[in-house]
């Protein structure tokens, strides 16, 4: 049998963790047709560990279907051909279970002859319904945001991608196709909301907490959307925000609404004024009562006293209460609107009438009955009605009187009859004949045609036409005579007959312009309040609407009219209801007041509220119907506002955790919100009162309590007070009241206020104290500082761990000097133009790095935070910030650097590869060189299952067997396997690793390292050999190699500047004609030669001492070295006319390695005439010092100079080099400064481009 059998030798796999169980191994022996399971396979499949698979169900029992047709496909391909597979499918097991499988098949083949099959069969049900769950949710997501018009988004700050909802594209009106990124998305918002926007999310970053935002985007046709933007920020659990994530909603439209809702009310309260009406409510169960302002004015109560029904009920006429009650309960009774009248007392004890309409609401909540309705003040209205009836009495008296006459005529006989009043009126002698042209003869010339005209057209219709003409007396007086009459049928003869009267209304003509003018008044009041007058004559069809009715329904004047015209605007929901409304009262003889809603012809709708009266005859028969419609629509509108702002009252006091209450201790009266009921834990609607309040009250705070209500009874203010009550749950609130005092027209104290539960106000102040201490604590063990500068003003504040920082007393005035005056040297330029920015652009976008040098000289690295604080009108106020001390972060940064190159070159030297395993998600991460190892591709994440087939077939039990073993015990000991590589060739992997897990003591990951050992293997008995003699020959040439390495360099350096001086001198030489300048130069040639030969010998002496550099010293002086060094550098000091300038006063002498010490001077000193300015003479100064018991040197010149921003972190580097001169080899500053550091000491250096460059030396 093949070695691929030893997978299946023996079944371990029924106790590994959940990511190996759910594997199967299976085995198909083609020659025997012998098919083999693991226990794990048959779990899978659901069937006993009897169960023996056979060659027609190896891979279960498939379902049927294209998926099964290509599994069959693939195994028949395999037998063939012996092509490997993998694929999905889907097996029903014994249980009736429908599981989804993947199966991973490999074929061996013999003389291109397949001799079997094996591999692996994974459940992967689990993930597959998981795929489903989340595709189901994502399309409930996108549904979700298409009903709330809202998309979502998704920040991957590691990743720097940004993620939207398709629905925010729809939003934006953008195609998906052109992906949104962080700079697209802020081109969107509105001009005047990017700075803002932008700085939220770079406060997100900063505090890890994403603040509410409500902005404005502009898209590409010029659309302005208003938009709503809540998110969250998420960490690792190193506190590092690793995603943004969040929502924004388009609330253009709940915007425009909330404008237009403002609107209404303006418009409410203009038409409240103009109308001088008013609007009120009265809960019958509460008695809670409220008004519009306007009512104030029309009751005469002073505006913004406390008004309740009982109040306003003390100003009614006491003759009009009964009246009130009973009109107030008949509504209250039947839920029909009333409208009624009374007369109210006002303060100066004048009378005012009110017109009352009142209606009742249930309460959808409790179902209370609240009464609603308008009141109008018609003083002014009951006035001149009452007048104009007078008058009316008056003239119906003296027309009786004077100026009326009664009068018949026969149009076919021509038969006239008068009475004698008719006879003085038209100045008629009595004796005369009377005619039709008696009558005729006295019209107005002009009238006579619009007379002849009304009288023929009531003979033809036999109904008479109403008409007032004039008549022209024998003095030729004129007076207007007014005709009224009707048509009938003579008994006697059965001839048609016109019979009435005729009225001098010469007198009355200007009372008819009077009441022009009062129709002239109704028809606007007709407007003002949407109401239109109808008759309707239900004999004849015919329908009278007055002129305002026409404007409501829209409808045309000159067009007919008729019942069919008023049921044809009704809408169509509604006119079965009213038809049924108008034929009930055919037949009762009342007509009910309705309400409903009609459509007009260009398609809107109004809601139009019709009341009316029907006249019957004699015999109970409808003759007509009249009444009015009003236009309701506007009302009903505002009616739903008033719900909608009851109801956001309602949330405002419930999101504050705040309530409302009264307290009038004269009438008892003690009433509170919902939401007051709710802090107190109180049944809404229970009975209340002072003394249960109080039981409420923590014992500690009863006494305060009693003592503020004392006052207030007293009418002693106390705007406000808290104090803590104890709900039935045992838990304490903290309640903070505040309130005003007023008083009831009897002088008596009357309450009103609010009750706010603010424990978290409490316990958020009391954990803000405790975080303030936290801070502290967190910024002294953080090494950190905060600070505060106003740059208007110079003023500081720091914290006091900062003055600690900075090795400065505490409560030291910080200005700008003592803060600049601690920067080292080289980086308060840095420092300075970095604030300066700030200051010019009021942004802060960069952390600063800087160091600071402490009292006793040493030097600490500080990375300083700074955030721009503005006022409201973008105007800096002051800056705030922290400032950390990141010195042993950067060292060990550093060393971490360090440590990561020699690891990847550790790896590398030691094929050596570090490794991660997820046991939940199996997914394997490899290090590079652990992937080049194991063979697989760059940036290959295998699963379990994948690296099995990496492991030699033999040893792939070994490694199940091992990996259980370790999860179960929860302890990793080092094995190894072997691989077998796409070439076929076999390395040898050792592991090592260590097992992390989670709070519950669950393995949840393994992480170690691999190293391939083939060659350790191979090689082990000859290293074991030869390991002797190697570590001794390994000491020897260490040590050569050591000696000849600082031979090579120093050797290299120090000879090519006496070399070159040489060559210097020789070219003088050479080109000299003056014979004693020839032997002046000559001779330097000898001193050069000597110091050159003593160099050498210097060299060969120090490299042949195997003690270190120094030990090889001796006592030094500056002035003998520096001459020499004067010497050796003759021609370039001839050359370039440099002077060099030395003071060694404060320190003449050192103890030092001499070659290294003259090494130093020449190099410092080569360098400054190497890299002179061609501009000036070169200036070099040398300076000695002795600080605390330390010898310096300081090396100054005026020569190019190095741009230390850009090349300071590489100035001592070696072959690094900052000018284009010829024989820059960038060996000479990084052997000096390891020359210094070899004897304890240190160098650095500041400069500047054009003006010079000094370096500081600390020799020992």
């Amino acid at each position: 049998m093949s070695t691929e059998n030893t997978l299946l030798q023996t079944d371990k796999t029924s106790t590994t963790p959940s990511s190996i169980k759910n594997i199967g191994i299976f085995q198909f022996e083609v020659d025997s047709n012998k098919v083999t399971w693991n226990d794990v396979l048959r779990e899978i499949h659901q069937v006993p560990k009897t169960f023996i698979p056979n060659a027609d169900n190896i891979y279960g029992n498939c379902k049927e279907g294209i998926v099964k047709e290509n599994l069959i496909k693939a195994h028949t391909q395999a037998l063939l051909k012996g092509v490997s597979f993998e694929l999905e499918y889907e097996v029903i097991t014994p249980k009736g279970s429908s599981r989804f499988l993947h199966v991973a098949t490999h074929a061996t083949t013999n003389d291109n002859k397949c001799t079997s099959l094996h591999g692996f069969i994974t459940d992967i049900t689990h993930t597959k319904v998981k795929n489903i769950e989340n595709h189901i949710l994502k399309k409930q997501l996108e549904y979700a945001e298409k009903l709330a018009n809202s998309g979502s988004w998704k920040w991957d700050i590691n990743l720097d991608t940004l993620t939207w909802s398709d629905n925010f594209y729809h939003i934006l009106k953008r195609h998906k196709e052109k992906p949104l990124s962080f700079e697209t998305f802020l081109e969107y918002v509105h001009i005047e909301d990017k700075e803002e926007i932008a700085a939220k999310f770079d406060l997100a970053l900063k505090t890890k907490h994403f603040p509410d935002s409500n902005y404005r985007i502009a898209l590409k046709d010029g659309t302005i959307k208003n938009m709503k933007s809540i998110g969250e920020v998420i960490t690792d659990a190193h506190g590092e925000v690793i995603t943004i994530m969040g929502t924004c909603q388009d609330i253009t439209e709940s915007k425009e609404r909330d404008q237009q809702l403002i609107q209404k009310k303006q418009q409410l309260e203009l038409t409240e004024n103009s109308s001088e009406a008013g609007t009120w409510q009265l809960n019958t169960k509460t008695g809670a009562f409220k008004w519009s302002d306007n009512l104030y004015k029309i009751t005469d109560f002073e505006y913004g006293e406390p008004i309740s029904f009982e109040v306003l009920y003390a100003r009614i006429h006491p003759k009009d209460k009964p009246h009130v009650d009973k009109a107030l309960q008949s509504v209250k009774n039947t839920g029909i609107k009333k409208t009624f009248s009374h007369r109210l007392i006002t303060r100066d004890k004048s009378i005012r009438t009110l017109e009352i309409t009142a209606d009742v609401v249930s309460n959808r909540i409790n179902n209370d009955k609240v009464l609603i309705g308008t009141a109008r003040d018609i003083t002014d209205r009951i006035k001149i009605e009452h007048e104009l009836i007078e008058k009316n009495q008056l003239l119906n008296f003296a027309e009786h009187l004077t100026t009326m006459g009664y009068w018949r005529y026969k149009p076919e006989t021509d038969d006239v009859f008068w009475s004698d009043n008719l006879y003085q009126m038209f100045e008629q002698p009595k004796t005369d004949k009377l005619s039709f042209s008696t009558y005729f003869n006295k019209i107005h010339s002009d009238d006579k045609a619009f007379v002849k005209e009304k009288i023929d057209q009531s003979i033809i219709d036999h109904k008479f036409y109403d008409f007032t003409h004039r008549i022209v007396l024998s003095d030729n007086t004129i007076r207007f005579i007014q005709i009224l009459g009707k048509v009938t049928i003579n008994r006697n003869d059965g001839s048609q007959e016109l019979l009435g009267t005729c009225l001098d209304v010469t007198d009355n003509e200007s009372r008819e312009l009077e009441l022009s003018k009062k129709n002239q008044q109704l028809n606007v009041a007709e407007k003002m309040a949407m109401i239109g007058y109808w008759q309707w004559n239900t004999t004849t069809n015919e329908v009278f609407w007055s002129d305002n009715l026409h404007a409501i329904y829209g409808h045309d004047k000159r067009e007919p009219l008729t019942f069919e015209t008023y049921i044809n605007y009704i809408h169509k929901e509604d006119k079965k209801t009213v038809v049924a409304n108008l034929e009930t009262a055919m037949k009762t003889g009342e007509f009910l007041e309705s309400t409903y809603r009609i459509q007009l012809d260009d398609g809107s709708i109004k809601i139009i509220k019709s009341v009316g009266k029907i006249t019957l005859n004699s015999k109970g028969e409808v003759l007509e119907m009249s009444g009015t419609c009003q236009d309701i629509t506007e009302n009903k509108k505002k009616e739903l506002e008033l719900l909608e702002i009851n109801r956001q009252l309602n949330l405002a006091e419930q999101m504050a955790m705040l309530g409302m209450w009264v307290w009038k201790p004269s009438k008892n009266i003690f009433k509170w919100s919902d939401s007051l009921y709710k802090i107190y834990g109180f049944e809404l609607g229970s009975d209340v009162n002072i003394d249960k309040a109080i039981s409420m009250i923590y014992t500690p705070d009863k006494e305060k309590v009693k003592e503020v209500i004392k006052n207030l009874l007293n009418g002693i203010e106390v705007p406000r007070s808290t104090y803590r009550i104890i709900v039935n749950n045992n838990e304490i609130k903290t309640l903070e009241v505040r309130r005003e005092i007023s008083k009831d027209e009897h002088g008596n104290i009357e309450l009103l206020g609010t009750t706010q539960d603010i424990t978290h106000i409490v316990e958020t102040e009391q954990l803000l104290q405790e975080k303030n201490h936290l801070l502290s604590f967190t910024e002294e063990m953080a090494s950190m500082g905060s600070w505060q500068w106003n740059p208007h003003t110079g003023i500081s504040k720091w914290s006091d761990n900062l003055y600690k920082l900075y090795d400065l007393e505490l409560g030291v005035p910080i200005d700008m000097d003592l803060f600049l005056s601690r920067i080292h040297p080289e980086d308060s330029e840095k420092v300075v133009e970095h604030i300066e920015h700030i200051v010019a652009t009021q942004k802060s976008e960069s952390l600063l790095s800087y160091r600071i040098v402490l009292n006793d000289d040493s030097i600490r690295s500080l990375e300083l935070m700074a955030e721009v604080v503005k006022d409201s009108n973008g105007q800096m106020i002051e800056l705030i910030g922290t400032a950390q001390d990141v010195t042993d972060r950067i060292k060990r940064e550093q060393d971490l650097i360090e440590k990561n190159q020699l690891l990847t070159f550790a790896e590398q030297l030691s094929s050596i590869g570090y490794w991660k395993w997820d046991i939940i998600q199996d997914v394997m991460e490899k290090s590079e060189n652990l992937l080049k190892i194991l063979d697989f591709e760059p940036g290959a994440k295998p699963d379990f299952k994948t690296y099995l087939k990496r492991v030699h077939p033999a040893d792939r039990e070994k490694v199940i067997d091992i990996s259980q073993r370790i999860i179960e015990t929860k302890k990793f000991d080092k094995f190894h396997h072997r691989i077998v590589k796409n070439d076929n060739s076999i390395k040898t992997i050792k592991l090592i690793g260590e097992v992390i897990l989670d709070k519950e003591g669950n393995v949840i990951e393994l992480i170690g390292s691999s190293q391939d050992i083939t060659e350790q293997i191979e090689a082990h008995q000859k290293i074991m050999d030869t390991n002797r003699s190697l570590e001794k020959s390994t000491i020897n040439l260490t040590s050569k190699n050591k000696q000849l390495a600082e031979f090579n360099h120093i050797t290299s350096h120090n000879l090519r500047s006496p070399v070159s001086n040489l060559n210097a001198l020789l070219g003088l030489y050479k080109s000299t004609e003056n014979e004693s300048k020839k032997i002046e130069i000559f001779e330097k040639f000898e001193i050069v030669i000597d110091h050159l030969t003593e160099t050498l010998n210097a060299l060969i002496e120090t490299i042949s001492i195997k003690n270190s550099a120094v030990e090889i010293t001796q006592e030094l002086c500056f002035e003998q070295t520096l001459l020499k060094t004067k010497e050796i550098l003759a021609a370039e000091l001839i050359k370039s006319n440099a002077n060099i300038r030395c003071d060694f006063s404060k320190a003449q002498n050192v103890r030092y390695n001499p070659i290294y010490l003259e090494s130093i001077f020449l190099n410092l000193v080569s360098n400054s005439l190497k890299y002179r300015s061609e501009d000036r003479v070169p200036e070099i100064s040398i300076t000695s010092n002795t600080v605390n018991g330390r010898i310096t040197l300081e090396f100054e010149d005026n020569g190019l100079g190095i741009d230390m921003k850009s090349n300071g972190h590489k100035l001592f580097g070696l072959n690094k080099v900052f000018h284009k001169h010829p024989d820059a080899k960038g060996i000479g500053l990084f052997l000096t400064k390891a020359q210094i550091v070899a004897m304890g000491g240190s160098i650095s250096a500041k400069s500047k481009v054009d003006v010079g460059t000094t370096f500081f030396i600390i020799l020992n």
